[in-house]
């Protein structure tokens, strides 16, 4: 289906998906945090915040920023919810001195998630792919062919990554259970056969 975002001007990746309410800012507990390396303190701690108003629209809210939030060039009074439309220009800060165009410049699009999705800032993607696994690790668990238990399979892909045979092992974990049978059958059986045969070799 569709989604609303923030795609980031004349660029093709860092776009900021719209979903609930999102908030801005370069502090912590946020959700998209922006942090300038040009100019840290152009993005106040708690810059800005998206949410949809009871119609359906999303609105910003400059949230007392010392750099502004601005839509199409009109800088927005503080903590006051402007209803903001497909196409239209959000500018986070100002351009710095000689530059044209601010850091952090935006247009509000309404796109087909697949479309969107390669574009989305990584602060989304590993968001979205926390999500995914835990569905995936939530179906395992629940799987009665699975005799692993979880803690275990872990202990044993950190103990192969110690051995520095992490390049041996896929995310499926299955060279993981391979390598353990491996060493498992070198193992001597024990038992008064074994003893024997050893004896009369000797």
């Amino acid at each position: 289906g569709r989604c609303w975002c923030l795609k980031r001007r004349g660029m093709n990746a860092e776009w900021l998906l719209l979903e609930d309410e999102v908030t801005i800012g370069r502090g912590f507990g946020l959700t998209y945090q922006l942090v300038s390396k040009r100019c840290p303190l152009m993005i106040s701690r708690s810059h800005c915040f998206f949410r949809q108003n009871k119609e359906g629209n999303w609105t910003v809210t400059d949230n007392k920023s010392l750099n502004g939030v601005y839509v199409n060039e009109q800088r927005l009074e503080p903590s006051k919810a402007f209803v903001i439309c497909k196409g239209d220009h959000i500018q986070l800060g100002v351009p710095l001195e000689g530059e044209e165009n601010a850091e952090y410049e935006y247009e509000l699009i309404h796109e087909e998630r697949e479309k969107v999705e390669p574009c989305l800032t990584d602060q989304v993607k590993s968001k979205m792919k926390g999500q995914r696994t835990k569905r995936k690790f939530s179906a395992s668990e629940s799987d009665p062919s699975g005799t692993e238990d979880p803690s275990n399979c872990k202990s044993k892909m950190l103990r192969v990554s110690r051995d520095g045979e992490q390049s041996r092992f896929s995310q499926t974990g299955q060279t993981v259970e391979h390598n353990v049978e491996q060493i498992e059958t070198k193992l001597p059986v024990p038992g008064p056969s074994s003893v024997n045969t050893h004896r009369s070799e000797e």
